[in-house]
């Protein structure tokens, strides 16, 4: 196995090949550092090696480096180690390492050949424990396939949008809404290529570019005019926030077209109904006012005819003119409850209409 040189590493074969200083950084750079000699079996390693095994150095140094592989690994270490006895260096791989308890290590391995005064001795190697890395991306993939299982069963269609705006992923119910299959999205095209209206575009740029900067710079709910493949427009309602610890956003849009259709009938019979009665108003004022002048004309022709005192006993005409205004407030109020009615009548069928989409 060869002894271990005065203040340094080991040597092979009473050859010294390293020194106290380069023991010393070998020893302190974190990663498991180890000497695999021709025969495949371990000549030294550092403190780290037999710290992420848990074991002695006694029972690492002399065994064979297939000791401490599972077998779905072995074939590619060993087609690695023969290129490296070959006095050749290959890139750097990832394999499995399992302990002496049982427990599984991922590893990335760099090694390159080992060289002594002109004799290759085997290969020295730089191992960094990914193991933790490597449950962290399992995790992320096991997240992101739920995450996805969640997106395709939502009612709504979903777009994840990166920092340049592409779109990297969407789901059933966009393809149905937009009419673009994934392959032809995913990717490839940016979502302002879905904005129909030029100033809608203008402004969800701009909160594009706000929502990465603070969040709570843009709104997270608005709506804006969709085209689809076919040149088709819908009136959408969209919901976007950014994923926590990235760039990316999550958007979900709902199709409002006959909603924002009813809303806006609504709005027309609400204005006409204003209208109207701001007309049946005006009218009534004027006739009011007419009314009044003949009062004052009728009590000033009385007056001068038969005397204040005299025409003071005869109110029969004041009090048909009173009748007439009071008819007139009620035409009024009974036109404005035809128009209330009707505003009611169609917010009424409305919410069925919306009950019955769900």
């Amino acid at each position: 196995m060869g002894a271990k040189a005065a203040g340094g590493v080991p040597d092979f074969d009473g050859d010294r090949i390293g020194s106290a200083a380069l023991e010393r950084l070998l020893e302190n750079t974190g990663e498991a550092v180890f000497i695999v000699g021709n025969d495949g079996r371990f000549r030294w390693c550092n403190s780290v090696t037999l710290e992420l095994l848990g074991i002695p150095r006694h029972e690492f140094i002399g065994k064979s480096f297939k000791t401490f592989l599972p077998r779905s690994a072995l074939a590619g270490v060993m087609r690695e180690f023969v290129v490296h006895a070959r006095g050749k260096s290959v890139k750097p791989f990832r394999t499995e390492v399992v302990s002496p308890s049982g427990k599984v290590l991922k590893f990335e391995i760099n090694a390159v050949p080992y060289v002594v005064h002109g004799t290759l001795r085997g290969v020295i190697a730089f191992g960094r424990d990914l193991t933790e890395r490597w449950r962290m991306e399992r995790a992320l993939e096991q997240a992101e396939r739920e995450y996805i299982t969640m997106l395709e069963s939502t009612g709504t269609a979903v777009m994840i949008i990166e920092k340049d705006m592409t779109v990297v992923r969407v789901n059933k119910t966009f393809t149905e809404l937009t009419g673009y299959t994934r392959e032809e999205f995913e990717g490839k095209k940016k979502w302002t290529e879905l904005v129909a209206n030029k100033d809608d575009l203008a402004r969800m740029k701009r909160y594009h570019v706000q929502r990465r900067i603070d969040p709570n710079l843009a709104p997270k709910a608005y709506r804006f005019s969709l085209r689809d493949k076919n040149g088709g427009v819908k009136a959408i309602l969209m919901n976007v926030d950014v994923v926590p610890g990235t760039k990316r956003s999550v958007a979900s849009m709902v199709d409002i077209t006959e909603r924002a259709r009813a809303l806006d009938a609504l709005e027309r019979m609400r204005d006409q109904a204003s209208a109207s009665l701001k007309h049946e108003t005006d009218a009534l004022r004027s006739r009011v006012a007419e009314l009044e002048r003949e009062e004052r004309a009728y009590e000033s022709t009385l007056s001068a005819s038969l005397g204040p005192r005299t025409a003071a006993r005869k109110p029969g005409r004041k009090a048909k003119l009173g009748e007439r205004v009071r008819e007139m407030h009620e035409t009024v109020d009974r036109s404005l409850r035809r128009q209330l009615n009707k505003i009611r009548h169609g917010l009424k069928r409305m919410g069925k209409k919306r009950k019955a989409g769900g």
